[in-house]
């Protein structure tokens, strides 16, 4: 309700998200279930009473207290001589997106620490081979800091007589005839490249 900011009807699945059977919700104050501040609930409801329609992520709270994301997309409905009479929202349980961001942030540092501290040179290059990143220890082989070895391509930093049979090896897992190539090959040092 538009007047006293309370829940008039609610379907099964807003309820059992926050915990609640639906007729513990009806009637109460939006902040049962919203978990902002008196002030910034303010803001949010001002906003869509002004434009008639906001979406964005709040927090929500469940009957046991714990709070959990969710995305909103709110529309003010108005009567046939426009006056706001009610607002219908739409909530989103994103959660499980959270989870899977927090996962993927604790995978990507996983695989920072293994990258940056390996025990061989790794160089992560894009297709045309523009070295994109470089671990510690292939910059110290080659005699590089990071930034110069950025600069580099593969065919700068590969001895010549290298550079076209493990450009041949590269194509043939670009292009899905191998799944992997184990090679070796000499690199130029950043000493032997000044020489």
């Amino acid at each position: 309700s538009v007047a006293d900011n309370t829940l008039i009807a609610v379907n099964d699945a807003y309820a059992r998200m926050h915990g609640y059977a639906v007729e513990e919700l009806l009637g109460r104050h939006y902040s049962l279930t919203c978990e902002l501040s008196a002030d910034a609930l303010g803001d949010v409801l001002r906003g869509i009473n002004e434009t008639g329609h906001v979406v964005g992520e709040y927090p929500h709270r469940r009957k046991d207290g714990t709070t959990f994301p969710t995305l909103h997309e709110i529309s003010l409905v108005r009567d046939a001589q426009g006056r706001p009479v009610s607002r219908v929202g739409f909530v989103i349980d994103v959660s499980a997106r959270e989870e899977a961001v927090a996962a993927l942030r604790q995978s990507e540092a996983r695989f920072r620490a293994v990258y940056r501290n390996a025990p061989i040179g790794i160089a992560i290059a894009d297709v045309a081979g523009r070295i994109q990143e470089a671990n510690p220890l292939l910059c110290a082989m080659l005699g590089y800091r990071e930034e110069e070895l950025k600069a580099q391509t593969f065919r700068t930093v590969t001895h010549p007589d290298d550079y076209d049979p493990e450009r041949l090896r590269v194509q043939r897992v670009l292009s899905g005839e191998s799944p992997a190539e184990l090679f070796e090959n000499r690199f130029g040092t950043q000493a032997n490249s000044s020489a």
